[in-house]
């Protein structure tokens, strides 16, 4: 995915690290519990905004779980570990999840790719970086994003912890 701005920005610092003569590993993660936090967010005002069918799936990882691989990958010998969370759901089924624990009806809206990628070509227009973050968005959106399972948190468990906060 290297012509997205952000992804060609780490893949360039990769580039640089592989070519240094340094050892190094370098952890992919699928996505964070955190950005996932904005589904629950969202259900929690009463709609979720999910791009494209929302039948791509993720197996996005908590923080402890990807520390641990970090931790893991200092030990081992693989330099370029691609990492997720033990679990693998679709968007659809990460905001299902979110209204449940909320004890709310499930209302989710799906904006087409089509209009979300018109969307990012306006934006560039005025914002380059801005653009590139919905790009990058509507790409991880309308995609598989699933690594190898790691860790024991799961995205229930991510949600119920928001749940109560509050």
């Amino acid at each position: 995915m290297r012509y997205l701005d952000i992804i060609a920005a780490h893949e360039d610092f990769v580039d640089a690290l592989k070519s240094s003569g340094i050892d190094y590993a370098v952890l992919r993660p699928t996505g964070y519990f955190s950005d996932m936090g904005e589904l629950f967010a969202m259900a929690r005002k009463g709609r979720v905004w999910l791009i494209g069918s929302g039948e791509n799936r993720v197996n996005p990882i908590h923080g402890t779980d990807l520390a641990m691989a970090c931790a893991d990958a200092i030990e081992g010998a693989r330099a370029e570990i691609n990492v997720g969370g033990p679990q693998t759901l679709t968007w659809n089924q990460a905001a299902h999840l979110a209204f449940e624990i909320e004890g709310r009806p499930c209302k989710v809206t799906h904006i087409p790719a089509w209009l979300m990628w018109s969307v990012v070509r306006l934006v560039r227009l005025v914002d380059r970086h801005q653009g590139g973050l919905l790009a990058f968005f509507t790409t991880m959106a309308t995609s598989d994003v699933v690594a190898p399972p790691t860790g024991t948190h799961t995205l229930e468990d991510y949600y119920r912890s928001l749940a109560q906060q509050g």
